[in-house]
């Protein structure tokens, strides 16, 4: 019997199961209500959630990725090619929006599918309006800084690119102050991101809040005072990513070598991690006391914990987060460079 799909679901996740429940009634959407289900889904995405709201309206579709096994990210793209973008849904109007893009087939791609305006230069695409995105390579920062200088007027300029520091990009523009920069990471592609965010002081507050305001279509916000904290944050957040997948993978290698079936363990490693990562969001209690209440004394946690300590893992945790701000720092030293 066909199950009517939710209009205002609440989810729950299971390690194998997503559920979905409506007044009290939980509601496993069958495999024959697969297609129904994803067009509901993509819909509440080009509504940026709707009444759900943007994270749990994420959160939805990560359950439905779990429960049909298919990425958050084919909805977010299958939304973007029926409607407006998650950025409609933060109040910009996408005609309004101008990008520069030199590929033509690239072009065609982003007007077709975000309903932007394109432009292959520069100049074509003056006056930019309010805040201006540099989210090129940082090795062609220089050269489309250069292009970009003769048009600007009092715009904010937001470079995207790791390891440009704002001396350097000022410099590029001919002595341009209005510029701030950010650090974002992946799960951005999903509206699940996290930002680093610095602004020079030259920054008027409404330019800070249009800034701000760019960013939260794709997550969170962090502002910084001090641009060198910029290389810390690509270490934890934007590096980090990385780290939590090469936690994942251990974690589903050592259930596929007790016995566990490949699919199931990729399954518990990732709800495992979700879980926890969501638990820890929405408690105040300090971390420490969340990996306390799991492990009972004499129990298999604390046997766990015991051989990552004999390992010194929390060591290596904290050297490799070094190593990678040291080599932000490196990079930005490299970059700047004329």
């Amino acid at each position: 019997m066909a199950v009517p799909f939710p209009r205002k679901p609440v989810f729950f996740l299971k390690p194998t199961t997503a559920l979905l429940r409506d007044g009290g009634t939980i509601l496993v959407p069958p495999e024959s209500m697969r297609v129904e289900v994803e067009t509901e889904l993509a819909a509440i995405l080009r509504r940026g959630g709707g009444d759900l709201g943007r994270e749990d309206a994420m959160h939805l579709v990560t359950a439905y990725a779990v429960f049909f096994d298919i990425t958050a990210r084919d909805l977010q793209s299958r939304a973007r090619r029926e409607g407006s973008p998650w950025t409609a849904a933060k109040g910009f109007d996408t005609q309004r929006m101008k990008v520069v893009e030199l590929l033509p087939d690239a072009r065609a791609r982003l007007a077709g599918s975000l309903g932007v305006r394109c432009f292959e230069q520069p100049a074509a695409a003056a006056p930019y309006g309010d805040v201006v995105v540099l989210a090129v390579k940082p090795q062609q920062m220089r050269e489309a800084a250069r292009a970009l200088a003769p048009h600007l007027g009092s715009e904010l300029v937001l470079s995207i690119a790791a390891g440009i520091r704002l001396a350097d990009l000022g410099r590029w523009l001919g002595g341009y102050a209005r510029l701030a920069r950010c650090m974002p990471n992946t799960p951005a592609l999903i509206g699940a991101g996290v930002t680093g965010l610095y602004a020079r002081p030259e920054v008027e507050p409404a330019q800070r809040a249009q800034a701000q305001a760019v960013l939260e279509a794709v997550g969170e916000v962090i502002w910084v005072d001090d641009e060198r904290l910029l290389d810390p944050v690509t270490a934890v957040s934007a590096s980090g990513p990385a780290y939590v997948f090469f936690f994942i993978e251990t974690l589903e290698r050592a259930a596929r070598e007790l016995g566990i079936e490949a699919g199931a363990a990729r399954r518990l490693a990732i709800a495992t991690f979700r879980g926890s990562a969501e638990l820890a969001a929405r408690s105040s209690e300090a971390l420490a006391s969340l990996r306390e209440r799991v492990t009972s004394k004499g129990g298999t946690t604390e046997r766990a914990l015991a051989s990552l300590r004999s390992d010194r893992v929390d060591e290596a945790i904290v050297r490799a987060v070094r190593a990678a701000n040291d080599r932000a720092r490196e990079l930005g030293d490299e970059l700047g460079r004329d």
